[in-house]
């Protein structure tokens, strides 16, 4: 209603944080004249952090619209604390799995078995998730997700070589000294950095000394949560 709209916006302003990014050469001076305008608050340095949700049988669900690619995606619950160096850590098990051209799901999904269009993965670790994305031909999407389902069981099974893990610690280590070089992953950087308290240079050792018993161990807390399925129209 009219009321209840005005009551939100009323608890927007007057209650919720602001956090503001600037990368650039300005003063603090210059950045608090320039943000004088917004309420002022006391400073709220606390974070909150969802309780990990437990996995309570795999959720599926599908729908059928009139395109030529399917698509598939799955869902993981990752019970990692992302305050702590294990989302970090956690960054190397997702480039493993199919965070990079050399990862599982790139080199034997959509490569080896010729099973779909791209197959990739993402870490998410504000959300305590993981989610695998790949673009499939509806009548191999079951044969598809059992490959996919696989390379995570290779993983927690320690079945990757050595060279791989190097490579995926050198993409990460090299992206991150990427960063200073762009403001807006910097920025993106920092939103996530200010809750674990780690530089760039902590983030990077933490990658650099992690060992493949680091990574057979957070693949470990990796559980499948849901799977969706977009089919194309026959």
């Amino acid at each position: 209603t009219p009321s209840s709209l005005r009551d939100t916006y009323r608890s927007i302003i007057e209650d919720d944080r602001i956090d503001v990014f600037v990368v650039g050469q300005v003063t603090k001076e210059e950045m608090e004249d320039a943000l004088s305008f917004l309420p002022s608050h006391s400073e709220k340095v606390s974070h909150y952090i969802p309780a990990q949700k437990p996995v309570n049988g795999v959720k599926r669900s599908s729908e059928t619209q009139p395109i030529k690619q399917g698509k598939l995606h799955l869902g993981y619950r990752v019970a990692v604390d992302p305050t702590s160096a294990d989302s970090i850590r956690m960054q190397i098990v997702n480039g493993l799995f199919g965070g990079f051209p050399h990862s599982k799901l790139f080199m034997n999904v959509r490569e080896k078995e010729s099973l779909a269009y791209y197959a990739a993965s993402r870490y998410a670790a504000l959300n305590s998730a993981l989610y695998v994305y790949a673009g499939v031909d509806t009548k191999e999407a079951e044969r598809a997700e059992k490959i996919i389902l696989e390379q995570l069981v290779d993983l927690k099974a320690g079945q990757f070589t050595d060279e791989e893990l190097t490579q995926t610690k050198a993409m990460l280590i090299n992206a991150r000294r990427q960063i200073l070089d762009q403001p807006g992953q910097l920025i993106g950087w920092l939103n996530g950095s200010k809750m674990r308290g780690l530089t760039l240079e902590d983030e990077i050792h933490i990658i650099e000394t992690a060992t493949r018993e680091d990574v057979v161990r957070l693949a470990a807390a990796i559980d499948l949560d849901a799977v969706y399925l977009l089919r194309g129209e026959a």
